[in-house]
């Protein structure tokens, strides 16, 4: 099986002694690539193993754009750093173009954002922060409250949830108390950035499809993602070709969808002068439904 997987895959030792040829090759025929290579590990000894560390963006059209990959030897802050110092030389100045960030919790990861990016946007996943949540506090009324907390969209309702998750558990309150609620709560993001995400499924998908590539020899895991990256592009760009609309599909289909909601909305007056209005909601009441 190993000799079978060498002949069809590479040998894991041999390809490292490429990397310098695979890296001219990619700036070679991808032009307008950034591409570095150290290797610092000692395959002798066959310490072949690695961290994949990724920056994936997200197009008008809600479609992951995956930006910048990098393989390193174990994520922590120095990692993140050179990742991070890398990314700013490339893509251009933090500031100057808005940059938000959304990732996990990751120790390492925090103080290199907040040291290379001071004062950036960042968002915490909620979906992480729910995992280390239910360890500890595996209640789905605690549950129902903590998303409630992270999808409400004004401070009113975010506060009101807070305290509703304060009277049913004090700790839980507290555990969340000490994230600031702009870094996981849409009722406090930034209104720069046009999205309203509140959890990292753009990384997730990505890692989810790079899985299997990740237990190949060095190049023929880069060369996948390389390809399965370009594959993504080409086939998202296709989708918009020939398309005219003033708003990206995926976003005038999200419009259209509210549009026929507000026909459930009525108008109703609230002062004497002409244009004053305001509009009621409809409530649906179903029996056997407990709402927090």
């Amino acid at each position: 099986m190993k000799k079978a997987k060498e002949m069809i895959e590479g040998s894991e030792i041999a390809q490292y002694a490429r990397l310098r040829d695979y890296a001219n090759e990619i700036l070679k025929t991808n032009s307008g690539s950034t591409t570095f290579y150290r290797v610092g590990w000692d395959i002798h000894k066959r310490i072949l193993w690695g961290q994949l560390l990724t920056a994936i963006g997200q197009d008008a059209n809600n479609h992951i754009y995956p930006i910048a990959y990098a393989v390193v030897e174990s994520e922590n802050k120095e990692s993140w750093k050179w990742f991070l110092e890398i990314l700013q030389e490339d893509v251009g100045d933090f500031q100057a173009n808005g940059f938000n960030f959304m990732s996990d919790m990751q120790k390492g990861l925090i103080p290199a954002v907040q040291e290379i990016y001071p004062n950036a946007n960042h968002r915490f996943c909620t979906m992480h922060i729910w995992q280390n949540f239910r360890k500890k506090w595996n209640d789905l009324q605690l549950k129902m409250c903590m998303w409630y907390c992270a999808k409400a969209t004004t401070t009113q309702d975010f506060n009101a949830a807070m305290e509703r998750l304060k009277r049913i558990n004090a700790g839980t309150w507290e555990y969340l108390d000490k994230i600031s609620p702009k870094q996981w709560s849409r009722a406090h993001f930034s209104e720069y950035p046009k999205l309203d995400n509140y959890t990292n499924n753009n990384c997730e998908v990505f890692n989810a499809k790079v899985k299997k590539m990740r237990s190949k020899p060095i190049i023929t895991m880069l060369e996948e993602v390389r390809c399965y990256v370009m594959r993504i592009m080409a086939r998202n760009k296709k989708v918009l070709v020939g398309y005219s609309g003033r708003l990206a599909p995926t976003q005038q289909s999200r419009l259209e969808r509210e549009k026929r909601e507000n026909n459930k909305w009525r108008p109703l007056p609230t002062e004497d002068d002409a244009g004053n209005v305001t509009r009621k909601e409809w409530c649906l009441f179903f029996s056997n439904i407990t709402f927090i």
